[in-house]
Parts: structure tokens; sequence; C-alpha cells
């Protein structure tokens, strides 16, 4: 029988190779816009895409997470289930299209910007059909990646051949929707098999928008306070500035994806001890993943604010170093990021809706009043260090509500030697200042090394991940 640790790391396997691709995809996409369309004009698109994001939110009203739910404990109902939240995603992204081509218009943006939008305004009703939701609650997550796959292959290959430089800003618009509708049509067009027929129906629009709401806030609020930087850059700074936040965001969000598929992956192992009612394990498995995260999650963002520039020089190109002294100011938010994931993951096993919405709440209300005087007095600086902060503020509202629960036990002798670890080697990697993939290395090596040497990756560890890889 595997251990709750070699459960974890199958999870996490069985995640990553489903989202890898994805997230791979996203930031290739990123730096092709970037370098093609100029800073300037990326702020455009950045913003653009930004902007509706709030609507395919008001569009979805977490119909899509209840559905996921509800289909995978009521398989045989696949077909209302997709009639009725379908049928209110479409009612609410045709109200999201119009209120974004009203809003493109009256209030006071470029030509450009509003040229976008008007393009962006079609993602609400794209997303309408996309039933991804589905696939996941049906268990069939090979075809999610395929899809994508498919998609985002023909969005790169499109973007290259196609888009040269900023005045190609439509077509490039014009991509990326032609992207996110094959990967819906190929996803809607699998799941016809599982429905008998497709009727919108309007009978239960409020009872499926009541069912949906609490996913909806949540993933709404935590929306928010992530997109704060980006809307008081184009209130107070300019495009380009924007550009270069969300190019560096981008990089980092890449970073944290990955170590957020740690909240994922643990939630099997997580509502199993839960459900046993037993509050020693429930403590001891939540402790574990913390010391998990943050063994792995320190060296990340030190790494990170070691390599930034020869990162950036390397894939963007000298013209946009002005991205590796952010990365240096974001990078530590990998840590807040992975050590939060992981307890928002418990109190979901938990059931603890509300909470969350309060830490989500909290977090905007902090980010609205520090974002307005950080960005209009420190500009960009000011963006990056928000991001930074919030990171934080969500993290230690999460312990705090995480501690009502359980008793959180930090090893301190074991969190300074990791952190000791990883300054030692980012100092390193730092002096000797070599090639981006040997500067990677070095450092990882130095890590590993370290840890071992420092016990603060155990041979325990290796051995279960060796008995877990020997068992495939």
């Amino acid at each position: 029988m595997l251990s709750n640790k070699q459960r974890f790391i199958k999870n996490l396997g069985f995640l990553y190779l489903s989202r890898i691709i994805i997230i791979i995809f996203s930031l290739l996409i990123n730096i092709i816009i970037i370098k093609r369309l100029g800073s300037s004009v990326y702020g455009d698109f950045a913003f653009g895409l930004t902007f509706v994001q709030y609507f395919i939110i008001f569009a979805d009203l977490g119909l899509s997470q209840y559905g996921m739910v509800e289909v995978s404990n009521n398989i045989e109902n696949v077909n209302f289930i997709v009639n009725d939240i379908v049928s209110a995603n479409l009612i609410l992204s045709t109200l999201s299209f119009i209120a974004i081509l009203f809003l493109a218009n009256i209030l006071k943006f470029g030509h450009i910007q509003k040229e976008i939008l008007y393009i962006f305004a079609f993602l609400p009703l794209i997303n309408s059909i996309s039933v991804s939701w589905t696939i996941t609650g049906l268990e069939k997550n090979f075809l999610f990646s395929i899809s994508n796959l498919i998609g985002k292959t023909l969005y790169i290959v499109l973007l290259y051949l196609l888009v040269l430089d900023k005045n190609y800003y439509f077509i490039a618009a014009i991509i990326l929707l032609s992207s996110n509708f094959i990967i819906s049509l190929i996803q809607f067009l699998y799941i016809k098999k599982f429905i008998s027929s497709f009727r919108f129906r309007l009978n239960k629009f409020w009872v499926t928008l009541k069912k949906g709401l609490p996913f909806g806030i949540m993933s709404g609020l935590f929306f928010i306070y992530g997109s704060l930087p980006i809307i008081f850059l184009k209130i107070f700074n300019t495009n380009k500035d924007i550009g270069y936040y969300y190019i560096s965001y981008k990089f980092i969000f890449f970073i944290f994806t990955l170590f957020h598929l740690v909240s994922n992956a643990s939630l099997p192992v997580i509502k199993s001890v839960v459900n046993n009612k037993d509050i020693n394990k429930e403590k001891n498995i939540i402790n574990e993943l913390l010391r998990f995260g943050y063994t792995f999650a320190i060296p990340a963002s030190f790494g990170i604010f070691a390599i930034s520039h020869n990162l950036i020089n390397l894939i963007l190109g000298i013209k946009f170093i002005f991205v590796a002294r952010l990365l240096k100011i974001m990078a530590i938010s990998i840590i807040f990021g992975t050590l939060g994931s992981i307890m928002i993951g418990y109190l979901t096993v938990k059931t603890l809706k509300t909470s969350i919405i309060k830490v989500g709440l909290l977090s905007s209300l902090y980010g609205l009043i520090s974002g307005y005087l950080l960005i209009r007095y420190f500009g960009i600086y000011g963006a990056a260090i928000l991001f930074l902060s919030i990171e934080l503020v969500v993290m230690l509202l999460l312990i705090f509500i995480t501690k009502s629960q359980i008793k959180m036990e930090i090893n301190l002798l074991n969190l300074t030697k990791v952190i000791l670890s990883a300054s030692l080697m980012a100092v390193i990697v730092i002096i000797l200042n070599q090639g981006l993939i040997l500067s990677i290395i070095i450092g990882a090596a130095i890590y590993f090394i370290l840890s071992l040497s420092l016990k603060t990756i155990t041979k325990k560890d290796l051995n279960e991940i060796k008995t877990f890889m020997a068992s495939k």
C-alpha cells in the first residue's frame, strides 16, 4: 500500500502530466506576443484580457465548478446538468458581450485598446460552450490536454507566421479568439456523445445560478486581488508598464502554477484523512505538506532571483531587461502562494468556503487601498510590491484560519536550514554568473547536496519516491 506521501507524489505526477503542456504553451505565447507587438501594444493586449476576464467570471459565476462536482457525483444525469449549466452560461455570456462593447465605447480607451476589446468581447460566449468542467467530472482529462495542445499549437504557429510587428495586433487578437473557439469546440463535440440532446432550458436558471454562486464568489474575489496591479497601472501609468508587469507576472505564474498543483494533488490525501476525523493525522499531513512545499518553493524563488537577468536576456532580449528587476521583487511570492495553496486545499476539503471567501474579500480590500497608494506613487515598482504583499496577506490570513482548525507546527530549525541552503545556492550562482542552463544545473546540484547534508531532504523521502517510481 502506498503511503500518504507516495499517494501525494502519484497525484502530483498525474496532474503535472496533464497540465504542464498548457502552462508551457501559455508562457511561450506571451513571449512571442510581447516580442512581436512590443511592450506598449502588449500592454493593451494584457489589459484587454484582464478586463474581459471580469466578464468571463460573471458569465460563469461558479457554474463550471459546481457542474464539475455534480457530474462526478451524478454521471447518470450528465445530460440535464450540461443543459442547465450551458443554458445559464449562454444567458450570462450574452449580457457580458453587450456590457464589454458598451464599456469599450464609453470609457476613454485608445483606438488600439478598443479594437482589441471588440474582439475579446466574444470570449465569454466562446467560454460558455466550453465544457471542460464536464470532462473533468467524467475523468476524461486526456481530452482536456489534447484539445488545449491542438488549440495552443495552432495559436503559436499562426502567431509566428502572421504577427510580424505591433501593427498586427488585430490579427493577434483574432488568432487568440480562434484558438479558444477550437479548444471549446473540440471539447463540446466530444461531450455530445455523453448527452442525448441539447435543449436550451430556462426553468432552472435561478436554481442553477444559486448553486454555483458560492464558487463564483470565491474565484471572483481571488481574481480581483490578482488583477488590481494591472487595473491601477492602466489608471496611473502607461501601457508599456502594463506590458512589463504582465510578462513578469506570466513568468512568476508559470512557476507558481507548478507549485499550485501541490494543492490539487494533495486533495485526495487530505480528504481521506479528514473523512476519518482523526485530528492528529490531519495535523501531521498538513504539516508534512507544508514542509514539502517550502522545501522546494524557497529554492525556486531564490533561484529566480539569481538567474532573472540571464533568463530575460536569453528569452526576451536585452531591451526587455527591465523585466528582470520586477522578477527579483516578485519571486518571493512563489513561497507565499505555494503555502497558501496547500492551506486552501485543506480548507476546501473541510468545506470552509465562507472562510476562504473572507480571505478573498479582505485581500481584495487590502489590494484596493494599498494598490492606489503604491502604484500612484511608485509606479511599476509599486505594482510588483503590491503583487508580493497581497500574496503575503493571503498566506497570513490562511494561516490564521488553518490554525483555528488544527495545530500547525513548523520546524523552525528545518526551515532555517532550507533558507540557508537556498541563500547559499543563490549567492554561488550569482558569483559564478554562468549561462542560464548551466546556472540552473549548478544551482540545483548545490541545493540538492546541501539539502542531503543538512537533512532537509531525507533518505526516507528519496526512498519513497524511488519505491513509487519502481512500482510504475
